[in-house]
């Protein structure tokens, strides 16, 4: 619209117009805004699990050192090393578990049904063969994360997840941990509450200086 064809108009219509507009324009704030905070939480929660794997990796590293000097037998170190990740939590609910380079599990703390037996047609409702990607995703980069389908801890439902895989080297081990997408729901309507009131007083303020 031009400027000529804003002055015609009666200034009742021109203030519809201004008012139309800046609803307009902070609705397509609101949606950028909140694709920005739905992007960053899903950071911040991959950034987590990324550091809490590394962490469980060193402490492979760890049993694995005191092998290397001598201190401990190879089997009692690989040993101590899984009893250490079996237990280690983080996030109150969040597990490690433990695979080795031909997805055979090593360690699961919550499916101790599959300890032992290779992995290699597990799918998820997709079709992913999600143990195989975790052992590509090793040999091609060492370590990243995989996406894909998996049940939260006491349920049979599937759920989005993220994963991130490290490969331990000596061992031939592949060490993961992943976080459910759906956790990060309450985290995300709080953000985008907070977001929304703020638009809606800003909304409200610029309402009441065109009237």
């Amino acid at each position: 619209m031009s400027l000529s064809s804003l002055h015609a108009m009666s200034i009742a219509k021109r203030l519809t117009v201004l008012s139309a507009s800046a609803v307009i324009g902070i609705a397509v704030m609101a949606v950028i805004t909140l694709m920005s905070e739905y992007s960053l939480i899903m950071d911040e929660r991959k950034d987590s699990v990324r550091q809490n794997v590394e962490t469980a990796h060193s402490l492979v590293a760890y049993y694995h050192d005191l092998v290397a000097k001598g201190k401990l037998p190879e089997e009692e170190g690989k040993k101590q090393a899984i009893e250490s990740l079996r237990t280690l939590r983080y996030n109150k609910t969040e597990y490690f578990w433990i695979n080795d380079m031909q997805t055979k599990i090593i360690m699961h703390p919550i499916r101790a049904d599959m300890v032992g037996k290779e992995q290699t047609d597990t799918k998820d409702p997709n079709g992913k063969r999600l143990f195989v990607e975790f052992v590509e995703t090793v040999q091609a980069k060492g370590a990243g994360f995989v996406n894909y389908m998996w049940p939260k801890p006491g349920s049979t439902d599937p759920q989005p997840k993220v994963s991130y895989v490290a490969g331990f080297a000596p061992w031939g081990w592949v060490v993961g941990s992943g976080y459910p997408w759906t956790r990060c729901k309450p985290a995300f309507e709080t953000a985008s509450s907070a977001s929304g009131w703020a638009r809606c007083c800003w909304l409200a303020c610029c309402w009441a200086s065109v009237w």
